[in-house]
């Protein structure tokens, strides 16, 4: 995977989402969040096997989630 080192010399378009959010979860919702990530991404998976799956315009992109408990304050 090749990565673009400089996120303002992607169209305007894909500019990128990104950012930290701290929520309060217990394990079972982390774990549920968790689940929903993947499903999401899931309904794209096919596009990486079969360019014909991809509508006009798409480019390949990276996701990353991070879900993991913080130390108690």
């Amino acid at each position: 995977m090749r990565v673009r080192s400089s996120p303002g010399r992607l169209p305007g378009q894909f500019g990128g989402l990104g950012g930290a959010l701290g929520e309060h979860l217990t394990p079972e919702e982390l774990t549920a969040v968790g689940e929903a990530v993947r499903q999401l991404l899931a309904r794209y998976r096919d596009r990486d096997d079969d360019p014909a799956a991809r509508p006009a315009g798409t480019r390949p992109v990276a996701a990353v989630a991070r879900l993991f408990p913080l130390l108690d304050e």
